[in-house]
């Protein structure tokens, strides 16, 4: 982990928007049949990343915290692996809240901070620590099943800006391609945007199957993205259009 991540920081320019999108494969690894939701809350020093995926397992979280590589899901993307690492440029301390498979609830600060790899180590021990303490019974029941809130010092201001503008640009091909993830709201600065995939309105003809994309921005009229999307094979190609 010490060597990943001192490699990240030495090549961060290569990547800028790459942390919005292991969020969101993250999410999308963790999807219910029915799809999973996200919300995204950008406020100026601080960024929330929240979904309703299927709950932790003990192994789920020892995996997330030191950094295993072993995928239960084998159509996983990158639920807990290298790829998740990015995020930490956004702050290598990041409070992860959550729910168990068990009913139980956790909320604690992974830690992936440490000059050396025996100071990660201590660092990464002690998030091991803090999860199991945190351990309780739920006092109500959340929307949410993952948590992510990321403290935002002023130098990751920019990596933060260009990820959630890079997600508003595509998110309505991210619902097109991906039938794991329903819906996206975004909040930034106050400003609320929404998009949710419309499966009654959809339809296909033949390899084409023409996805509805609702978008709901606060103050302005709903409306309707349609995005064409050809599957062959694992090819596939796409022409978006977008109407009232």
């Amino acid at each position: 982990v010490h060597k990943n991540l001192t490699k990240l920081f030495q090549e961060k320019p290569l990547f800028k928007i790459r942390w919005i999108w292991e969020l969101l494969q993250n999410a999308r690894d963790v999807a219910p049949a029915h799809g999973v939701r996200v919300s995204i809350v950008r406020e100026q020093a601080h960024l929330s990343f929240r979904h309703d995926g299927e709950p932790f397992t003990n192994e789920n979280v020892a995996h997330l915290i030191y950094h295993g590589s072993t995928k239960e899901d084998p159509d996983a993307i990158g639920q807990f692996g290298t790829k998740f690492l990015t995020t930490h440029l956004l702050s290598k301390q990041v409070r992860v809240t959550g729910l168990m498979d068990d009913g139980q609830q956790f909320s604690f600060v992974l830690d992936r901070t440490g000059d050396t790899a025996e100071a990660l180590t201590n660092s990464m021990d002690a998030s091991w620590e803090a999860f199991k303490t945190s351990l309780s019974s739920p006092h109500h029941k959340e929307r949410f099943t993952t948590s992510y809130d990321y403290p935002i010092e002023e130098s990751a201001n920019d990596l933060v800006d260009m990820g959630v503008r890079s997600l508003l640009q595509n998110a309505a091909f991210l619902l097109a391609f991906n039938h794991r993830i329903a819906s996206v709201h975004i909040v930034e600065q106050g400003k609320s945007y929404e998009l949710q995939k419309m499966p009654d309105v959809a339809y296909q003809e033949g390899r084409i199957v023409i996805e509805a994309i609702e978008e709901r921005q606060e103050g302005k009229m709903p409306t309707m993205r349609f995005v064409a999307v050809l599957r062959e094979g694992d090819v596939i190609s796409i022409d978006g259009s977008t109407g009232t």
